[in-house]
Parts: structure tokens; C-alpha cells; sequence
């Protein structure tokens, strides 16, 4: 009977199972000369089993650390904590993840109106303390539903991208919704709370004019 010998090594970031089949021969149905090359057999594979398993322990050590799948980073979560506060209109939440002197750019104009030569970058905390109170006036329901695409995290830097859908609801209108990309720039500052410190998006033009 074949003997199967269990191992766990890291080969990525989640941990595989592995079954190794040994050739197993029982000595008592050999003869001598038989066990003979079983034993010249040993002594060749010994080595080579020994200086594998030490190149799967050196890649093991020097393969990064990934966060289990449903771990988010607090930098992505102060993401996800901005864009639910203004899906439930908190704003003073919301206004309170935002670094001071952070910068909102405007690649284009965000709603029919608006002009074509509108300045690249804006105070975020004033562009999103404007924003809100006229959203919330004119809307039954503005919803921000945000995926996590990419986190990628230097000490007190952090960038996240996310793909993002809005969801609008106007009383009389019919519902509508866009989707775009965002990508999310942010600092922990002396270690004081991770903040939005800049944002851009390719958000298409709404329907809303404001003009």
C-alpha cells in the first residue's frame, strides 16, 4: 500500500494542501538485492526532498502578507464610511473624513450648466459642503454604492480606487444612475485617523442642471 505523507506550505497568499505519494515496498517480499536499490534510491531523492523543501520555505518567507478577503484596510474603509454618509445625508460625518486643505479635480463639468472652463481643482470640504446641501434639496434619495478595486498602502500615503454607482431618485423623475471610477487619495497623518486628502473622477455629466 502507497504511503501518503500530509504537508501545508505557502505557495501564494493562501495556504495550499498538498498530497505527497511515497513508494512504499514492504521489505519482508523483497529480496535482498531488491532492497539494495530501494536504499541507493532513498539516498538520491533524501538530498533532492531536502533542498526543495528548502526553496518552498525561502519563498514562503519572502512572499508578502495578504489581508484574509473580507479585511479591509482602514484607508479603504474611511472610503466606504465617506460615501455612506452622504448616502444617509450625515454630512457632518462625512465632512469630518475629509483632511483639511484637501482638493476635489473636476476634470469636466459635473452637470449641464456648469462651465466648460471650471477650474481643475476645488476645496474639497466647501465643494462637498455646497454639493450636499443642494443634492439633498432636490433629491428623495442619493445613494453612493462603492466597490473597492485597488488599495495600494506606502506608511502615511494611501491610494484606493473604486468603482462607483449612484443611485437618484427626484420626486416625479425617473430614477437614474451612472457608474464610474474614482480614485482616492489619502494621508494618516502622524498617525491621526486615515482622511481623504484628494479625489478625481470620470463621472460622467449628469442630468441635473444647475445652470
Amino acid at each position: 500500500m502507497p504511503r501518503q505523507v500530509r504537508c501545508k506550505f505557502p505557495i501564494t497568499a493562501r495556504r495550499r494542501t498538498c498530497v505527497r505519494i511515497t513508494p512504499y515496498i514492504d521489505s519482508d517480499t523483497l529480496s535482498s538485492k531488491y532492497q539494495g536499490i530501494k536504499f541507493k534510491e532513498n539516498a538520491v531523492q533524501r538530498p533532492i526532498q531536502t533542498l526543495l523543501t528548502a526553496l518552498i520555505l525561502s519563498i514562503a518567507i519572502v512572499l508578502p502578507t495578504m489581508a484574509a478577503d473580507n479585511e479591509t484596510h482602514p484607508a479603504a474603509q474611511a472610503v466606504l464610511d465617506f460615501n455612506e454618509a452622504v448616502t444617509t445625508r450625515n454630512m457632518e460625518t462625512g465632512l469630518a473624513l475629509l483632511a483639511d486643505g484637501g482638493i476635489q479635480y473636476h476634470l469636466h463639468p459635473a452637470h449641464p450648466g456648469m462651465s466648460v472652463d471650471h477650474p481643475l481643482t476645488e476645496d474639497m470640504t466647501a465643494m462637498w459642503t455646497t454639493v450636499s446641501a443642494l443634492l439633498f434639496a432636490t433629491t428623495e434619495a442619493y445613494e453612493r454604492h462603492i466597490e473597492i478595486l485597488d488599495v495600494r498602502v506606502d506608511g502615511e500615503l494611501a491610494v484606493v480606487w473604486t468603482l462607483t454607482r449612484t443611485v437618484t431618485r427626484r420626486e416625479g423623475k425617473e430614477q437614474t444612475e451612472l457608474e464610474f471610477s474614482e480614485m482616492y487619495f489619502l494621508i494618516n497623518k502622524d498617525n491621526g485617523g486615515w482622511r481623504i486628502a484628494g479625489t478625481a473622477t470620470n463621472r460622467p455629466v449628469d442630468d441635473i442642471s444647475v445652470g
